[in-house]
């Protein structure tokens, strides 16, 4: 996957499944994440959404992507998938992941990738993740990289940002 060779190409390494805890939205220190408009996130969601994954864990990527937020209800996006809340946590639970395992996932691919721009500052990408605080960004994306996000934007040799 791109996401992966992006992240191992830098020397931060991806946090394996299940080893994020239970701190997987954004939730460092009290953080908020803030609702954030999906139209930065479209053009990007064939890239973030691998053939590999399984065709209900795709769509449920592709759904949050292209939604209003990376924070969607659960019941929201199963009712957008014609099933019950019940039954999409049976599903991906079925697949070995959960709904805030996906989203976790989807949301570090997707600042990996703004990183990756040379554009965009932190603060921006930040932003665009959804993070009412770049502070929160930073702490999620240590946790997620075990680096941090200046750390893994140098190691593609971008300019430094503040």
């Amino acid at each position: 996957m791109a996401e992966e060779a992006l992240c191992d190409a830098t020397g931060c390494t991806a946090v394996p499944d299940g080893a994020i805890g239970g701190a997987v939205d954004g939730q460092c220190g009290g953080a908020n994440v803030k609702q954030e408009p999906a139209r930065e996130r479209v053009s990007i969601a064939p890239h973030l959404c691998p053939g590999s994954d399984p065709p209900l864990v795709r769509r449920l990527k592709e759904l949050v992507l292209t939604g209003p937020r990376f924070d969607a209800a659960e019941a929201d996006v199963a009712r957008e998938l014609g099933l019950s809340g019940r039954t999409l946590r049976r599903r991906l639970r079925e697949l070995g992941t959960t709904y805030a395992w996906t989203l976790t996932e989807i949301r570090f691919a997707f600042a990996k990738r703004c990183l990756a721009d040379p554009r965009l500052t932190i603060g921006e990408v930040a932003d665009r993740a959804g993070y009412t605080e770049v502070s929160n960004f930073r702490c999620a994306f240590k946790r997620w990289a075990n680096c941090s996000p200046q750390t893994f934007r140098n190691s593609l040799g971008l300019p430094f940002d503040d």
